[in-house]
């Protein structure tokens, strides 16, 4: 079982910068990740169980990640600190 939470949270590695809170989210899954054996009966069963569901649902619900489109709203995001800088490019996209 430790082997598929590890899975799990390597396939929502790449998401986790979209994903608001996502450290305290996986926290129960984090820890199990140094247990040599676990079974789901043990220890943290409705939190590890929640944790699951809780990652789940942020990957599959709005906001989605999608392409640029050439017309349509940018917003630039932006922030610094004394030895780095970051932005973020987003856009608005219409329901369809």
């Amino acid at each position: 079982m430790i082997k598929e939470i590890e899975s799990f949270l390597g396939f929502t590695k790449s998401y986790k910068c979209f994903i608001k809170n996502f450290s305290y989210i996986a926290k129960p899954l984090n820890e199990l990740k140094g247990k040599n054996e676990w079974k789901w009966e043990e220890e943290y069963p409705i939190s590890t169980h929640s944790s699951i569901q809780r990652v789940e649902r942020k990957i599959t619900s709005q906001p989605v990640l999608v392409l640029s489109r050439r017309k349509g709203k940018f917003r630039v995001e932006t922030d610094t600190s004394g030895y780095t800088i970051g932005g973020v490019l987003s856009q608005e996209q219409e329901e369809k």
